[in-house]
């Protein structure tokens, strides 16, 4: 396991090890490119930083002569003139004319694109794939037993993604009224300070409402829910719309615009409800549990099949009628010429 980052007032810093942040950097980099040398990977799949953080995926990829590249993207990058900028200033389009062979974009095009929308340059275009959100297939438990689902049905549950910033949310979920004859569960995160952990367990008065650190089977207990109360990231939200479960978002707006977006388009696709995070309060809360109660919401318009198109795009990749080399010139010659004119 890569000794990690975390993120403290929009800047990175080591989390375990008590180092510089190039030292740790350079670190990550040698076991990355060790342990992909020993594996020797048909395909890497890359998160949002095709050079990865601090470059420190550079030295691997250099090495990587047999492996096809993939960048996997999320939906929303950030506001579109914000996320462009990064994208150029971070060297991620010289990343991606060196070594990429397609970008995988984890949405629907109907309901968002990075192209459409600025976040992406257009010529990256011609080496992306959509795969639909990575939705259905996520639940980690069978079907429950019908007195599961029936006491599970009584249930909102409140989500606040790993907890760092989402005391706000909890806060306001855990002061709320909750209808009679429902329980209303709070789970707080690994990462919401203990001081807060605390004070939100001071402020529940009633026995319907609890505060937890964690629900175990997540994907499944959101699908018979309630309703779910949570913040605006990509995971939590692909649960919440493989459901027609009622679902009330509450975005963060710093350090990025991601959650904001997100939330905005689904919301004016009637697919979530929506609250600013500035006016979130305990009657906001309780008033939209009372409404949400007895009602479903239907998803089934917007492609939610992530999960099962990304194995029929690996093994496109892998069958590909040109050998890797060719294969990876043509990917190369694409967006260096592409990507040249738009530098």
């Amino acid at each position: 396991m890569l000794p990690g980052y975390e993120k403290l007032g929009g800047s990175y810093h080591s989390r375990q090890l008590v180092m510089p942040l190039e030292e740790l950097a350079a670190l990550r980099a040698k076991i990355i490119a060790s342990a992909l040398e020993a594996f020797e990977p048909d395909i890497l799949i890359v998160d949002k930083h095709p050079a990865g953080l601090q470059g420190e995926l550079l030295p691997a990829l250099k090495t990587l002569t047999t492996t096809r590249l993939v960048l996997g993207l999320r939906d929303i990058l950030d506001a579109p003139e914000t996320a462009l900028a990064q994208w150029y200033a971070s060297g991620s389009h010289q990343a991606v004319r060196e070594y990429y062979h397609r970008i995988w974009i984890y949405s629907d095009p109907r309901i968002h694109s990075p192209f459409d929308s600025g976040e992406l340059p257009e010529e990256l275009r011609a080496i992306s794939d959509f795969t639909g959100y990575l939705a259905k297939g996520r639940r980690t438990l069978g079907e429950p037993d019908s007195a599961t689902k029936n006491q599970w049905g009584r249930q909102f549950l409140t989500f606040v993604g790993a907890g760092s910033d989402g005391f706000p949310v909890a806060q306001a979920a855990v002061r709320a009224r909750v209808p009679t004859g429902y329980q209303h569960l709070v789970c707080t995160g690994p990462d919401m300070a203990a001081e807060d952990v605390a004070a939100l367990r001071l402020m529940v008065s009633s026995p319907a409402i609890s505060v937890t650190s964690f629900i175990e089977h997540a994907a499944t207990r959101i699908a018979y829910a309630a309703g779910l109360l949570t913040m605006g990231g990509y995971n939590t939200l692909c649960e919440a719309l493989a459901t027609d479960t009622p679902t009330l978002v509450v975005p963060r707006r710093s350090p990025r615009l991601e959650q904001q977006i997100r939330a905005q388009v689904l919301a004016e696709c009637g697919l979530i409800d929506i609250c600013p995070i500035e006016q979130i309060s305990p009657a906001f809360v309780g008033d939209w549990l009372e409404r949400c109660s007895a009602r479903r919401v239907v998803r089934s318009r917007i492609d939610l099949d992530g999960l099962q198109h990304v194995p029929a795009l690996a093994s496109s990749l892998l069958t590909t009628k040109e050998g890797t080399a060719d294969a990876t010139d043509i990917a190369h010659r694409i967006c260096a010429e592409n990507l040249s004119q738009a530098v």
